[in-house]
């Protein structure tokens, strides 16, 4: 079986992006009798060496996201559209040199390869990672209920990542029985970088790109109060800033504050299992999660979580038995759970209740089946 898959960013800073890479990796690992072939946008990345153990041929194209800021005119959309049936047959050229018996677009962001697959009469799957319109500062081009319609019309079927987005799709327009939740992979390397000495303080963790949906400035004020109150800790915030300049504000608000001394700031970096291994805590302050992959990588590692309850994260927390959660936004609350778990029984009696089976829920074996029986 031929596969081709689309990938929305050269990146693999981004959950869907992990999610793909562990896919590919698995399919080669377990199914000798696929062959791969990807699609990348031109920017660059390390998408392209992550993923080149486990395909044929990967190709660059131009592709273009039908999201954007703000609204879009009629001769916007009009001209998007034409633009998309250009590039739509380039990639039907590409596709009829590969002969692919499915293609996969990774990401609700780009419709290219789903209009080639329609143009060629080939089987094609969405698997979304995404609600723009939950959690992104854009909007779709074609307006929400419209662009679902397209959706639903150019998928055979359509894969998640949770329940919380499959309700939230099949409530806008796209069909139930198209939908099939699947549980993605979690990759995390439990062993590694292990340090010899711990920081005695309490220690916060917080892992996700800056920008206004990951909400770190939340965290931050909460700090600011447990300070004032004379709690010993310090917060780790770690990601990448993006283009909305969040990162230096939540820097500007630290300094300001005098919460240098409790507040580390670090960039992307792939040596994760560090920074939950020296951590007592995981926060989430996320207005929406459509998995809550970072839930997962800490509880693998025993740590109980503190986040919002909003979006998929809820299917993975039992709130007040090995996790907490908190009303979105609410600085207040945030700060009295993270008080709670200072005090380390209750972060042991926590962590003793994660299940122990968490690792298999989220292998990559486990994703890789779920995957190829949706398929088929």
């Amino acid at each position: 079986m031929r596969i081709v898959f689309l990938s929305h960013d050269g990146n693999c800073t981004g959950g869907a992006q992990k999610c793909l890479v562990s896919l590919l990796k698995g399919l080669t690992m377990a199914h000798d009798d696929i062959e791969i072939h990807l699609i990348l946008p031109k920017q660059g990345g390390d998408m392209e060496r992550l993923c080149s153990p486990y395909v044929k041929s990967c190709y660059k194209a131009n592709l273009k996201w039908w999201v954007a800021p703000g609204e879009s005119s009629r001769k916007g959309q009009v001209t998007f559209m034409l633009k998309a049936y250009v590039r739509a047959i380039r990639i039907s050229l590409l596709l009829l040199r590969i002969k692919p018996d499915k293609c996969i677009t990774n990401t609700i962001a780009i419709p290219d390869l789903a209009l080639a697959a329609k143009l060629l009469h080939i089987p094609h799957f969405w698997f979304i990672h995404e609600i723009p319109e939950l959690s992104w500062r854009m909007k779709f081009i074609f307006g929400y209920g419209h662009t679902y319609s397209i959706i639903d019309r150019l998928s055979d079927r359509i894969l998640m990542p949770s329940a919380f987005t499959r309700d939230f799709y099949s409530s806008n327009g796209i069909s139930a029985g198209k939908i099939h939740v699947i549980v993605q992979a979690v990759e995390i390397d439990t062993q590694k970088a292990v340090p010899t000495k711990r920081d005695p303080r309490y220690t916060i963790l917080l892992i996700g790109t800056f920008d206004a949906g990951k909400s770190q400035i939340d965290l931050i004020l909460a700090a600011d109060m447990l300070k004032q109150k004379g709690l010993d800790f310090r917060c780790l915030l770690i990601g990448t800033d993006s283009a909305d300049g969040t990162r230096q504000e939540c820097e500007k608000f630290v300094s300001e504050n005098g919460l240098s001394d409790r507040i580390e700031f670090y960039g992307y970096t792939e040596n994760v299992s560090y920074f939950y291994s020296i951590a007592d805590v995981l926060v989430i302050c996320s207005k929406m999660e459509t998995f809550g992959r970072t839930a997962a990588e800490a509880r693998m590692f025993r740590l109980p979580v503190i986040s919002t309850d909003m979006g998929a994260v809820r299917e993975q927390i039992q709130d007040g038995k090995d996790g907490l959660l908190y009303k979105y936004g609410d600085v207040h609350m945030l700060a009295e759970k993270i008080s709670m778990l200072s005090d380390p029984e209750t972060r042991r009696k926590m962590s003793d209740n994660i299940p122990h089976d968490i690792a298999e829920r989220y292998s990559v074996s486990r994703f890789t089946d779920d995957f190829i029986k949706t398929i088929l």
